[in-house]
């Protein structure tokens, strides 16, 4: 018989599951032998593959001096990177803040200072953003460089950013991290578009991403048996 909404459903009483990386953890634990994630034509990661290489991810950012709190600044092409990136840094209680890719001069420049992240992952198709607005930017530091299976190896002209490769992430171990992140707490900081002047940073805690996602399996009628397409 096919799972429903209610057999994925955290009760009210479990508001402290409510947060992204713990219910990454816990399908992990429950489903973690079943398909969770595919990109395009590659094969499908299980629940606990995506558990570990989000664990993996937290730890490289942890290296780079990511720490609750912290806003992580992440412009990246469509990839499932982004996502480990993103909940990575969510494992960390760390706030991930999406770049447009489309962004350059002022509008990148306002959204990377009033989120006053010190660190980015970024694209390498992007690095003639960043490198424009170098001297602009007032507390970036460091900067993750992915390239993707068909980038170029492009070298980025930075004069003060400290940059990394996307593969560095991946070095330490597999783990959970234990660092305990409340449902309250902030998940991500999403800027809007901007049309009626400088764009404002909505401020989203785990609870909020927590309910997004329930009322959509609830409102679409998924079931365990469904694929769902993120385009």
């Amino acid at each position: 018989m096919a799972q429903t909404y209610n057999d994925f459903r955290l009760s009210i009483d479990d508001k402290n599951n409510w947060v992204l990386g713990k219910i990454l953890e816990l399908r992990a634990q429950t489903h973690g032998d079943r398909p969770f994630l595919q990109y395009m034509e590659q094969t499908p990661l299980t629940f606990a593959e995506v558990n570990a290489l989000v664990n993996r991810v937290a730890r490289g950012l942890a290296d780079l001096g990511v720490r609750k709190g912290d806003r992580v600044l992440i412009m990246l092409p469509n990839c499932l990177e982004y996502l480990f990136v993103w909940w990575g840094a969510n494992k960390l209680g760390a706030i991930e803040v999406p770049v447009n890719t489309a962004y350059k001069g002022y509008f990148l420049e306002h959204l990377a200072n009033n989120a006053a992240a010190k660190v980015m992952v970024v694209g390498q198709d992007y690095l003639d953003h960043l490198e424009f607005s170098e001297e602009r930017l007032q507390f970036l530091e460091k900067v993750v460089v992915y390239q993707g299976s068909g980038g170029t190896d492009r070298k980025p002209q930075f004069k003060r950013l400290a940059i990394y490769p996307f593969e560095s992430l991946y070095a330490r171990d597999a783990s959970n991290l234990g660092i305990e992140v409340r449902y309250n707490d902030l998940a991500a900081i999403m800027y809007t578009s901007g049309t009626t002047g400088p764009s404002k940073g909505v401020m989203m805690p785990h609870a909020q991403c927590y309910f997004f996602s329930e009322q959509d399996v609830n409102l679409l009628r998924l079931s365990g048996k469904d694929v769902y397409y993120t385009c």
